[in-house]
């Protein structure tokens, strides 16, 4: 009876050192394992972000140098003469001061350096320099989008002047111009060149109409030579990928990183509730690999989406699920519509100059727009809105009807676009926007 009393007393012993031994090795373990878990999550991951070879000249330096060639403080008084007899959505004619003739003309005198300068830029190759950083400030759009507006009030001295085909050259330089401002950047670059070529379209229908034949010709040749160096669109969604994976990895070196990727997304303009709880829960349980690596994943697939044609995309990629990658992902839908509308206005235009060399020439227009191929045009433009690429086109009363079948994908004929703001302007009153219905008139729906 002792010895097995002896016997329990030993194993009694013996277990409560193995316990004692097992309790600091269990603390050990969690405690490692927190320490790796907290590792996993604050550990800055490895991106491969690719280098851009930058053209030698660089048509964005000499750009850069014509705004800096413009003269200071006359932006406004730029505005006031080329809005004062217009009607337009952004300005309030009443506000400007009413400008004559030769005050145009002087104030274009004025800018003439920096046209200068410009326009031997429009001679090379394009490259901006990457955004590589969240606080992407872009001074220099606002002051290309000044020059735009430089180049429409030269257009509008020139067509008062008669210069119909001086009207047209300050046209299409703008064109360009936002043609290479959208070229190779972020989504905020894409709009501005957007809008640089909207400003530049809009009286270039009616300039149209008073070239000669070989004049039309001329602006034919140059407005398919800007047509070859569109850059698509997937390829800006790219771009906007890499800078907004720098712009991570920037804050992510931060050791408090959240709260510095939180107000990057605020000052952003993005839709954020930080007390939301599934934010917050995001917020706290996210790691770096996992922000990085979701939004990467979004955005290829958001690229491959992009690559399809425009009439032919799918349903758009869902948003991602965790909050915190939402914060960062583009709304991209918006911009790519405005870029297909800026392209299947360039390609109208382009249709109509053809248009006008071959009635300028022949005396009436074409039955078929296949007529104009090769001589007026080297090729046919398709319509991005329609599934089945046709630009439509007929003659009706002795005049062209050109048009294209517009965002809903339906062809009415060659109805227009009514807008849906009430203006005197009627540019503003057809303007074309993603859920518009009816069709894109060339000539009639031109913003």
């Amino acid at each position: 009876m002792a010895a097995t009393d002896t016997l329990h007393t030993e194993e009694h012993r013996i277990g409560s050192q193995r316990a004692e031994a097992i309790i600091p090795v269990t603390i050990l373990t969690l405690l490692g394992g927190l320490t790796l878990g907290i590792h996993w999550r604050d550990a800055t991951p490895t991106v491969s972000i690719p280098r851009r070879t930058l053209p030698s000249p660089n048509a964005f330096d000499d750009f850069r140098s014509a705004t800096e060639q413009m003269p200071a403080g006359r932006s406004q008084a730029v505005a006031d003469a080329l809005w004062a007899n217009l009607k337009v959505p952004t300005y309030n004619p009443r506000q400007a001061k009413q400008t004559s003739e030769a005050m145009r003309a002087e104030l274009v005198r004025q800018y003439a350096p920096a046209l200068a300068r410009l326009r031997a830029g429009l001679e090379h190759s394009y490259g901006e320099p990457p955004a590589r950083s969240f606080p992407r400030i872009y001074p220099h759009l606002a002051r290309f989008r000044e020059l735009s507006l430089v180049l429409r009030l030269e257009e509008q001295v020139r067509a008062a002047r008669g210069n119909w085909a001086g009207a047209m050259e300050s046209s299409l330089d703008s064109i360009q111009m936002g043609a290479r401002a959208a070229e190779g950047n972020t989504l905020i670059s894409a709009l501005v060149g957007a809008a640089i070529q909207t400003i530049a379209r809009k009286d270039s229908w009616e300039i149209a109409e008073h070239l000669s034949g070989s004049e039309a010709h001329t602006a034919v040749q140059r407005l398919e030579r800007i047509r070859k160096e569109r850059f698509p669109y997937w390829r800006t969604l790219e771009e906007e990928k890499w800078a907004t994976l720098t712009g991570l990895l920037e804050i992510m070196r931060c050791p408090d990183w959240q709260e510095r990727y939180t107000k990057a997304m605020i000052d952003a303009g993005q839709p954020i509730a930080p007390r939301n709880p599934t934010t917050l829960a995001h917020l706290v349980t996210t790691s770096k690999g996992t922000l990085v690596n979701e939004f990467s994943a979004y955005m290829d697939r958001s690229i491959a989406h992009a690559r399809a044609p425009y009439a032919k995309r799918s349903a758009p990629v869902p948003l991602p699920a965790n909050a915190l990658v939402r914060m960062v992902v583009p709304r991209y839908e918006r911009v790519q519509f405005t870029m297909t509308k800026s392209e299947v206005l360039n390609d109208l235009l382009l249709l109509s100059l053809a248009l006008r060399a071959y009635q300028a020439e022949q005396g009436q227009p074409p039955r078929a727009l296949s007529a104009l191929v090769p001589h007026y045009l080297k090729a046919l433009p398709e319509d991005a809105f329609a599934p089945d690429g046709r630009v439509r086109y007929r003659v009706e009363r002795g005049r062209p009807l050109l048009y294209s079948i517009g965002p809903d994908a339906a062809d009415d004929g060659g109805r227009p676009v009514r807008g849906k703001r009430a203006s005197a302007d009627p540019a503003v009153r057809h303007m074309v926007v993603a859920d518009s219905t009816g069709d894109i008139v060339a000539g009639v729906n031109v913003l």
